[in-house]
């Protein structure tokens, strides 16, 4: 902890008016892996470039796991920080998980990153990134030896991992796979309410299976998704954290269903651009929305 201390007093981590707005490793930022080569060891790695501390600097994650001849792991990961001083030039230090905390300074050439890190009293290195015209980010990592060569430890070349909601290899949510209900007394009498006042078919297993083919409403089938503030009064009466939207085939007629049956109706019919919404709270007190959708048009707003 002193040592990494001492570097950012050293470094002048403290806000000053010297401090760029902007900095020239922006053609960095986003994620990168790939393979490589790490004292001999095949190697999976990862780099995260992005602002810090506010954007005074950047900084870089690393993430390397490699793989020795018997398939044993090793993962070796750290942190650098860059702060750029002058004119594509840069300040910074380095931390990992090998316990080193180092200085570093680093020069910007067009598209080439060169870090030289350590002093005469620690060990010293050398890391180059830069760019290539295909778009890649080739990493050569080399320590200076006792005779002051620079000798090659590491190569990689990285690919960009795309960063727009289109092309994210990330998994994502695709839709809702279920609703599930916890009964506040007797669960059967809950789904049974469910069957008789909202018409939903009850499979052996207790619930109900909505298919979207059989939904034959304008929109061809959506499901919202939505985190409402902690004060909404959207989920009131009802004490619970959440409301679930039914989509009904025709709301008029279920409203007309609920009188005959004297369940109350909250709140409805509403008209708005997307459909007609009602709200009734079921056997549990549990508030429901209703919705009868419609295609988005001006029009369907009363």
């Amino acid at each position: 902890m002193k040592r990494i201390t001492a570097l950012c007093v050293a470094l002048g981590v403290i806000t000053s008016s010297s401090v760029r707005a902007e900095n020239s490793l922006t053609f960095l930022y986003g994620e990168w892996f790939g393979p490589g080569k790490t004292s001999g060891l095949a190697a999976s790695i990862r780099h995260a470039w992005e602002p810090a501390l506010d954007g005074q600097f950047t900084s870089l994650k690393l993430h390397n796991q490699m793989t020795g001849k018997d398939g044993q792991e090793f993962v070796f990961e750290g942190i650098g920080y860059y702060r750029e001083t002058d004119d594509r030039t840069f300040k910074g230090f380095w931390i990992d998980n090998g316990g080193d905390a180092l200085p570093l300074i680093a020069t910007l050439d067009n598209q080439t990153l060169t870090a030289i890190w350590g002093s005469e009293d620690t060990k010293s290195g050398r890391s180059v990134y830069r760019l290539l015209p295909d778009g890649t980010l080739q990493a050569v990592n080399s320590v200076k030896t006792e005779n002051g060569e620079w000798q090659e430890f590491g190569r990689s070349i990285l690919s960009r991992s795309p960063t727009n909601e289109e092309s994210n290899p990330m998994a994502r949510v695709t839709g809702i796979g279920g609703v599930f209900l916890k009964s506040r007394g007797d669960a059967a009498a809950l789904a049974s309410w469910y069957r008789k006042h909202l018409g939903m078919s009850l499979e052996d297993f207790g619930g109900s299976i909505l298919k979207w083919e059989e939904d034959t409403a304008e929109d061809n089938g959506i499901t919202v998704w939505h985190v409402a503030e902690s004060n909404s009064e959207w989920f009131s009466p009802s004490d619970s954290t959440f409301m679930i939207n039914y989509r009904v085939d025709d709301l008029e007629t279920m409203l007309e269903q609920f009188r005959l049956s004297g369940i109350d109706i909250l709140q409805g019919p509403e008209y708005h651009e997307n459909g007609v919404f009602a709200w009734i709270v079921d056997s549990d007190g549990n508030k429901v929305e209703l919705w009868e959708p419609k295609n988005w048009d001006d029009a369907n707003k009363k």
